[in-house]
């Protein structure tokens, strides 16, 4: 329910609905009274009542402190996020935000102040995970687009005329300063690639044989990689079809959601190498869950080998899982470290260099923007020796040929 309806005569009911809180972080509630043909009809009410309170500004927009904003905030905008953004978003304002700007009325947040917060944040040993140094130029940048959106909205819902992170100047403003991802070179993917299928064919080994390949060919997201079930895999065209993405927020509560934008709904492709280590995958998974009396009810490609879904169902695998394995197995191999995501961007420079074009691998990404897949596209080292060379031979050629055209003396 929105709110609460009470009966208070013959047809005569008064509705009570909440509204956020005041600028001492009390609930604000409103009331009004109606006639109704029947209680049905008084609820009928309520939700409009409700909604049309929603369109309202909660309180006195001029007094509400932010720490009283930040929670209609949850309230009205958390859900709209996804868990693994909320989650993110909440840590955030919790752990920096609010202690700094807590007691401050909305209205005299100042780009003053919020320049000497971002001072703050800059002072060395102001990092929260006990390591010692600065918080990163990326960390920084994250606070600040939060607090950056979050007076954005209250922009939107009339508690502020103006964001004052607007009235900073450009060149005051935090830079994320995000260090390129690497990718692995020709002879470094060779290596990898060769110590990668040299492991012992264990149930975990192709597990996550499969994983990394599966991340090398069809540059898929690792969220989008653990939310596949076996109904997703088309064996037949070597199909997999894309259509949500697995998520663990705390608690070690999973769960999925939609894909990241509309075009992350789609199909990719795999090879014969892949078909086999589906099968190879699906044959040593069906005797774990045997042998272990469990069942996959959910058809989850890829398994927890711990944990479960209560009774004897198997859980789905948490996607940070791959990244410790990917860890140990670079480590244990002389191999020079790279993240899970640095796959997805291994995929799109090497599927570009080998001749696909842009919006082929915009649409195997899933990006909505080719913008967006450009920042995934890294050049080989062995292409800009190629290009240098295609470039001296051009200019030779001209060279060669401006030399015999001038007239001899």
């Amino acid at each position: 329910m929105p709110g609460t309806v009470v009966s208070v005569g013959k047809n005569k009911y008064r509705l009570y609905v909440s509204n956020g809180s005041d600028a001492r972080g009390h609930p604000i509630r409103h009331t009004k009274t109606i006639i109704a043909k029947s209680e049905f009809d008084a609820k009928r009410q309520l939700n409009e009542f409700f909604l049309a309170v929603k369109k309202k500004p909660a309180g006195n927009p001029s007094r509400i402190k932010f720490f009283a904003f930040y929670k209609i905030w949850k309230e009205r905008h958390g859900p709209l996020l996804s868990p693994t953004t909320f989650d993110t978003y909440v840590a955030a304002i919790e752990d920096r935000i609010i202690p700094y700007f807590g007691n401050t009325q909305l209205k005299r947040i100042s780009e003053t102040q919020i320049l000497a917060f971002l001072e703050e944040l800059q002072i060395d040993g102001e990092r929260h995970d006990g390591r010692r140094g600065k918080l990163a130029p990326a960390s920084i940048f994250k606070f600040y687009r939060i607090l950056r959106a979050m007076l954005n909205r209250a922009v939107s819902w009339h508690y502020l005329t103006e964001n004052p992170c607007n009235r900073i100047e450009p060149e005051e403003r935090p830079k994320p300063n995000y260090k390129p991802r690497l990718i692995l070179q020709k002879n470094e993917l060779s290596e990898f690639l060769s110590a990668l299928f040299k492991q012992k064919d264990t149930a975990t080994n192709t597990k996550y044989k499969l994983m990394i390949y599966l991340l090398l060919i069809t540059g898929i997201r690792r969220g989008e990689l653990y939310a596949l079930t076996w109904d997703d895999v088309d064996f037949e065209n070597k199909r997999l079809s894309v259509s949500k993405s697995a998520y663990t927020v705390k608690g070690n509560q999973r769960g999925t959601k939609k894909p990241k934008t509309l075009l992350s709904n789609r199909a990719v492709f795999f090879d014969d190498l892949a078909a086999k280590l589906f099968a190879l995958h699906k044959e040593r998974q069906e005797k774990w869950l045997g042998k272990h009396k469990l069942s996959n009810p959910g058809k989850y490609l890829f398994l927890a080998t711990e944990g479960r879904n209560g009774g004897m169902e198997a859980a789905r695998a948490n996607p940070s899982s791959l990244y410790h394995w990917l860890r140990h197995f670079t480590q244990a191999n002389g191999l020079p470290h790279i993240s899970v995501h640095a796959l997805r961007h291994t995929a799109a420079s090497y599927a570009l260099a080998g001749g696909a074009d842009l919006l082929s691998v915009q649409a195997m990404l899933g990006h909505a923007k080719v913008s967006t897949t450009g920042i995934y596209l890294h050049v080989l080292e062995e292409n800009k020796v190629t290009t240098a060379r295609r470039l001296s031979s051009a200019y030779a050629e001209m060279l060669n040929s401006s030399i015999s055209e001038t007239p001899k003396p």
